[in-house]
């Protein structure tokens, strides 16, 4: 029958009009049209349960994706995993600091590698790089404690030191050439460890600021020339 072939493809029709199609139907006898009722009924139900399955795998298949690639916003990036740390190893030795979009060659090195399901972006290779760096300084003693100037503290974060200084300095002049700003940071900050790219920006732009401010303070001592 056309109008059970329609229930087929739409088990979820409503009793009103499940009742219109019973009553279109020529049956021979009410024992026939309360089978057909019962068939229909069952059609329907069969197709509702396997719609809600079908909305729980899904589900299920989108909380699994979300926690395979860090568990979304609050979860963060997943943890590194041996195989993971051993690649980003090799690959910041292939990819040396002032290569020409380092960490994104660092980061397809790692996630073409196909060892974990959570993709590495640039920035967590970055940081997770600064951290490893900042481990192995910590691991011995630090030398060269002392503070390279007094406002240092207002450039991000701790107090810098003269050894970060000049570890600035040389990033500056080793890194000048990268064409992208947040690179070049980036790189820069990846061979001082425990600053971020932030913070070496900011330092940068305060010992710029204090330059320029002493340069004006010079020229104004001076005073205007005297003319005979």
């Amino acid at each position: 029958l056309r109008d059970l072939a329609a229930v087929q493809a739409s088990p979820t029709i409503a009793t009103d009009q499940l009742e219109q199609v019973q009553s279109r139907m020529r049956l021979g006898s009410a024992q026939d049209l309360d089978q057909a009722v019962l068939a229909l009924r069952r059609l329907a139900r069969k197709a509702k349960e396997r719609r809600v399955a079908e909305i729980e795998a899904l589900s299920g298949a989108d909380t699994a994706a979300a926690s395979a690639t860090g568990g979304g916003e609050k979860g963060g990036p997943a943890a590194w995993t041996d195989q993971e740390l051993s690649l980003l190893s090799k690959a910041l030795a292939k990819y040396p600091g002032g290569t020409r979009n380092r960490w994104l060659l660092v980061s397809n090195h790692i996630n073409n590698a196909g060892v974990s399901a959570a993709r590495r972006s640039e920035d967590d290779c970055a940081s997770k790089a600064g951290q490893l760096k900042a481990k192995a300084v910590a691991a011995g003693k630090r030398q060269n404690g002392d503070v390279a100037a007094p406002d240092a503290a207002a450039a991000g974060g701790c107090a810098w030191t003269a050894q970060e200084q000049k570890q600035l300095e040389a990033g500056l002049q080793r890194f000048a050439s990268l064409p992208d700003a947040k690179e070049r940071w980036r790189s820069i900050a990846a061979d001082i460890p425990g600053r971020s790219a932030k913070e070496c920006a900011m330092r940068f732009r305060q010992l710029r600021e204090d330059l320029l401010k002493r340069r004006a303070g010079e020229t104004g001592a001076e005073g205007p020339a005297s003319s005979s």
